[in-house]
């Protein structure tokens, strides 16, 4: 049986799965994260959300200008962060 898989914090689907089987053949459905209700299609720039009941379409902004520049800095502040732990821990501080 197909689980379709969703985030914890935001509900937003993230993929599917197989369940797997009890010892008995039974499909193991009750997943932390899953359901087996399948989501809506969705269309440029939505985003399948769960509710904890059912499945409902979104924006999706994780591809805008902002959202991508967010990404960026926050890429290029770990990275900067990183190389002075590193110059730090070899005494180049």
């Amino acid at each position: 049986m197909k689980l379709y898989k969703y985030g914890l914090k935001t509900g937003e689907f993230t993929g599917e799965m197989e369940s797997q089987k009890r010892p008995n053949g039974q499909d193991i459905i009750d997943v932390i994260g899953a359901t087996v209700k399948q989501p809506p299609q969705t269309g440029e720039k939505q985003a399948a959300r769960w509710t904890g009941e059912s499945w409902e379409l979104v924006e999706d902004h994780h591809y805008t200008r902002a959202c991508l520049q967010t990404s960026y800095r926050s890429r290029m502040s770990e990275a900067a962060r990183q190389t002075k732990a590193a110059k730090t821990s070899a005494g180049l501080s």
